[in-house]
C-alpha cells in the first residue's frame, strides 16, 4: 500500500530540481501525485513513493550488476597491460568500491529506506512552518537557486570530462565501457550531493533554532511597558501566538477584562496579565524548539542509516582514486619510464588530474558539511547554558531552559558512516595522512618492482 504524507508547494518547488536529477537515475522513487482538495490545495500537496519509480531503479540495478563485470574484466585485461601490478590492484579496488557505493545507494535509497527518507522531507518541512514562518521564500527560492547551481556544474564537468576522455583514450576505450564508468561516476555524484543537502539542510535549522531561542528568551526577559503607555481608549493588546502544527503566526487580540475607565488597579491587573500572557507563550515557544531538536536529531538518524554505508564506500574509493592518481603524476614527472610510455603517458596525464577533482572535493565537502553542522547543533547547548546564566530571565523559562540542558545530555548530534567513523575535520586529516602514506608505500613498490614489469605501452 502506498503511504502518502502532506508537504508544502514551496519546499517541494525549492528542491523539485533535484528531485527530478535523482528520480532520472534511480535515486529518490518519489512523486506528488495529487493534491489536497479544499482551501489548502493550493499550499501543501500528497507526496508518496511511486511504484513505476522503484520499477525504474530496480532496472537500473540489474542493468549495472550486468554490466559492470564485462566492464571490470575490459579493464584488467586489456587496459592495464602496460602499468604495474600494484596499480592494477588499486585501480581495480577503486573502481570496484565506486561501484557498489553505486549499487548501495540504489538499493538503499529506492528500496530500503524509501519511507524513510520521504519521512525525513515531511519532517523538515513541518519544521519549516514554525522555523521560516516569517522567510520561507528567501530561503526555498536560495535553495532551489543552489540546487541549480549544483546540477548544472556536475553535468557541465562530466560533460567536459567525458569529452576529454573520449577524444583522448578513444582507441582503448569502447562507448560501453565509458558509458558505464560515467553513469557509474553520476550516480555516485548525485547521492552525494543529496547527503551534502541534506547535512547542510539540517545545519541551516539548527542555526535558525538557535536564533529563535536567544530572540525567545531576550524578549520574555524585557520588561513589559506599563499600560499607560497604551494609547487611550484602547480596547484590546496585540500578541503573537504560534503552535507548532500551525504554518503562520498567529496574530490575537486580546481584550481587556475590566473596563478602561476603572481605577489604577485597572492598568496593574492588566499589565500583570501581559507579563503572565508573555511568559507563558516564552514557555511553550521553547518547549517547541525543543521538540524541534528532536526531530532534526530523527533526521539525523535517518540520515546516517541510509547513507551512511555509500558515504563510507564512497570516502574509501575516492581516496583509493586520489591516491593512485597522485602516484601516476609523480610516477610520471619524477621516474625514467622511456620514451614510448610518457609519449602514452602524457596524453593521460590531464586526463588523471581531472579525474582527481571530483574525489577530493567530495572528500572535503562532505566533511565539511558534517563538521559546519556538527557544529551548529553543538552551539545549541552553549547557548541555553549562556541563558541559564542571564539575570533577568523569569523562573518558569528557566526551568525549561534546565529541562533543554538535560534534554542535551542524552542527544548524540553527530553524522556518521553506518557508525563506523564520524564525518568531521578530523576524520579528514586522518584520510589525507592515509594518503601520504599510501603515496610513499607505492612509490616505494616503484622503485623496487613496478618499473621491471612495465616494459609496454597502451595501443
Amino acid at each position: 500500500m502506498q503511504n502518502t504524507g502532506i508537504i508544502r508547494t514551496d519546499f517541494l518547488a525549492a528542491i523539485r530540481p533535484f528531485v527530478y536529477a535523482s528520480k532520472l537515475i534511480g535515486l529518490m522513487p518519489l512523486d506528488s501525485p495529487d493534491r489536497c482538495s479544499g482551501e489548502i490545495s493550493s499550499k501543501k500537496v500528497y507526496i508518496g513513493t511511486s511504484p513505476w519509480n522503484i520499477a525504474h531503479s530496480l532496472i537500473l540495478i540489474l542493468g549495472l550488476l550486468c554490466a559492470f563485470v564485462p566492464h571490470l574484466k575490459f579493464k584488467i585485461t586489456h587496459i592495464h597491460t602496460c602499468y604495474s601490478f600494484s596499480f592494477v590492484i588499486f585501480d581495480v579496488v577503486g573502481c570496484v568500491l565506486l561501484f557498489l557505493a553505486s549499487l548501495v545507494s540504489l538499493l538503499q535509497q529506492a528500496i530500503l529506506c524509501r519511507e524513510e527518507l520521504k519521512d525525513s522531507l515531511l519532517t523538515i518541512a513541518r519544521i519549516d512552518s514554525h522555523l521560516l514562518r516569517n522567510s520561507y521564500s528567501g530561503v526555498y527560492r536560495k535553495t532551489k537557486i543552489i540546487l541549480v547551481l549544483q546540477l548544472v556544474i556536475s553535468f557541465v564537468y562530466f560533460l567536459t570530462l567525458f569529452s576529454f576522455d573520449f577524444f583522448t583514450t578513444k582507441k582503448s576505450f569502447g562507448w560501453f565501457h565509458r558509458f558505464v564508468k560515467y553513469f557509474i561516476n553520476a550516480i555516485d555524484v548525485v547521492m552525494s550531493l543529496q547527503f551534502v543537502n541534506f547535512v547542510f539542510m539540517i545545519g541551516h535549522r539548527f542555526r535558525v533554532l538557535n536564533s529563535e531561542l536567544n530572540s525567545t528568551v531576550t524578549a520574555s526577559s524585557i520588561r513589559v511597558h506599563d499600560y499607560t503607555s497604551y494609547p487611550d481608549g484602547a480596547d484590546s493588546v496585540s500578541f503573537i501566538e504560534v503552535g507548532f502544527d500551525d504554518t503562520v503566526g498567529r496574530k490575537k487580540m486580546a481584550t481587556r477584562v475590566v473596563p478602561a475607565a476603572s481605577t489604577t488597579n485597572t492598568q496593574i491587573f492588566t499589565n500583570h496579565w501581559l507579563k503572565r500572557r508573555l511568559r507563558n507563550q516564552g514557555v511553550c515557544n521553547i518547549r517547541t524548539l525543543r521538540r524541534i531538536y528532536l526531530l532534526l536529531h530523527s533526521v539525523i538518524s535517518t540520515v546516517n542509516n541510509s547513507f551512511g554505508v555509500q558515504i563510507m564506500l564512497t570516502i574509501i574509493s575516492s581516496a583509493t582514486a586520489t591516491t593512485l592518481n597522485i602516484h601516476t603524476v609523480i610516477v610520471f614527472l619524477t621516474k625514467d619510464l622511456g620514451t614510448s610510455v610518457k609519449d602514452n603517458m602524457n596524453k593521460l596525464l590531464m586526463l588523471n588530474l581531472a579525474s582527481t577533482i571530483p574525489g577530493v572535493l567530495k572528500l572535503i565537502i562532505i566533511t565539511a558539511s558534517c563538521e559546519l553542522s556538527k557544529k551548529e547543533a553543538g552551539r545549541t547547548a552553549v547557548l541555553v547554558h549562556k541563558l541559564l546564566l542571564h539575570r533577568n530571565v523569569d523562573p518558569d523559562i528557566l526551568t525549561e531552559l534546565q529541562l533543554f540542558s538535560q534534554q542535551l545530555l542524552h542527544i548524540n548530534t553527530n553524522f556518521t558512516a553506518s557508525g563506523f567513523f564520524v564525518l568531521d575535520f578530523s576524520f579528514l586529516y586522518s584520510t589525507l595522512g592515509s594518503i601520504a602514506t599510501f603515496l610513499v608505500f607505492l612509490t616505494q613498490v616503484w622503485e623496487s618492482y613496478g618499473h621491471h614489469t612495465h616494459t609496454q605501452a597502451c595501443d
